[in-house]
């Protein structure tokens, strides 16, 4: 008796349910200009179709830094809300896509991040990396501050050498990210409530 109840009370409610007109844009293979104006295409397609929600389905290993950011910035820009689904990978700017989003969904078994940037002329020098690494961060702190990440784990995604703990509270449960010196102050002050 307790489940049909429980479904009937299911029926009832059903019709009170608004269903969300969801459009689905599909990015996969690198991340460049090509799919920057592909993107662009398909959010003037999901407007045209009323589109309440889109998921963008990401599966790339990145590719330019400035198409990184630009197709980021524009899904912060949207009033649509946008949903992330990393499919496989979404490394690099891919990363740094996945983040613009205002949730992030991922298939068991995926992976993101993986940002430090690179260059296709060798090595860089430190002042140069620090250069580098300014831009992208800011644009990765920004989406972390904008959707509710966490900016310490999104840090390491750039940032060469940035080391994060994943700890929790025993007392409490709480659980942080917390980067090498944050670590050495608990460890310093023998907190033994985090572990």
């Amino acid at each position: 008796m307790r489940y049909f109840a429980f479904i009937l009370a299911l029926l009832l409610l059903a019709p009170m349910a608004k269903a969300e007109k969801v459009v689905t844009i599909l990015l996969d293979g690198d991340v460049d200009p090509y799919m920057q104006t592909m993107l662009d295409r398909r959010i003037d397609e999901a407007r045209d179709l009323g589109a309440e929600r889109l998921i963008v389905r990401i599966d790339t290993f990145g590719g330019l830094v400035d198409s990184g950011m630009r197709i980021g910035r524009t899904l912060k820009q949207l009033d649509i809300p946008v949903t992330a689904f990393v499919d496989e990978k979404a490394i690099s700017a891919g990363a740094m896509i996945a983040l613009a989003a205002d949730e992030i969904v991922m298939e068991p078994g995926s992976f993101l991040g993986d940002s430090g940037v690179v260059t296709m002329g060798g090595e860089m020098g430190d002042v140069q990396r620090a250069k580098a690494e300014s831009l992208v961060l800011a644009e990765f702190v920004d989406s972390a501050e904008e959707h509710g990440y966490d900016k310490t784990l999104v840090r390491s995604f750039v940032v060469v050498d940035h080391v994060v703990y994943y700890i929790e509270n025993a007392e409490t449960g709480e659980r942080r990210f917390v980067n090498q010196e944050d670590y050495d102050e608990l460890v310093k002050a023998d907190d033994a409530a985090w572990v």
